[in-house]
């Protein structure tokens, strides 16, 4: 890569008055330490690491200055205050998301153009183990709540008043929440099933 005083002096050589040591994005003086170098056309892009694709920032316009083109930065260079609006609004934060935004999406065009597929290509055996993780979860639940349900019927009560002994004991549902008569009655169910070697639901 180009060295800081070999894209100065392109860029003076240009007709650039600012000194090596002075941001080229936002004019901030680094009191003699050196500047980042950044691409103008990024690599992704076919930028190269000449002097000519190169500038001098700080670290602050590094990120924000991402995306300025060639001709951005001639303006911003040579065009004089008559373009100090613009470039007050490509500093700025809104300026910059919607240059990574468009970065992006220019990206993701590209890479399906080159025949690249993005998200899971098997989402639906990924959904099928999911739901077999989660039914065997509540399968082994329903074996272990089930004998404390049982003697609380025995004794007469209704599935909410079950419902609402377990939540006395701390006891929570599967899913780690209240329980309900609903919740009970289908707990007894399932482990009724399994216990008469029935696939539960």
């Amino acid at each position: 890569m180009a060295s800081c005083g070999l894209i100065w002096r392109y860029w003076q050589m240009l007709g650039y008055a600012g000194d090596q040591f002075t941001c080229m994005g936002c004019g901030w003086s680094s009191g003699g330490e050196k500047l980042d170098r950044a691409h103008i056309a990024a690599h992704c892009d076919g930028g190269s690491d000449e002097a000519q694709n190169l500038v001098l920032v700080c670290s602050g316009c590094h990120g924000k200055t991402e995306g300025w083109t060639l001709e951005c930065w001639r303006l911003r260079l040579f065009g004089g205050e008559a373009y100090a609006p613009l470039f007050a609004f490509l500093m700025s934060g809104e300026a910059s998301r919607d240059l990574a935004s468009s970065r992006t999406k220019r990206g993701l065009i590209e890479a399906k153009k080159r025949g690249s597929k993005f998200g899971n290509p098997k989402i639906h055996l990924a959904r099928r183990q999911a739901a077999r993780a989660a039914r065997s979860e509540a399968d082994r639940f329903a074996l272990n709540v089930a004998p404390l349900i049982r003697p609380l019927r025995d004794q007469g009560l209704t599935l909410a008043e079950v419902a609402q002994a377990l939540d006395a004991r701390g006891v929570a549902t599967v899913r780690g929440g209240s329980w309900s008569a609903g919740s009970v009655n289908a707990c007894v169910r399932r482990a009724g099933l399994l216990e008469a070697g029935l696939r539960a639901a």
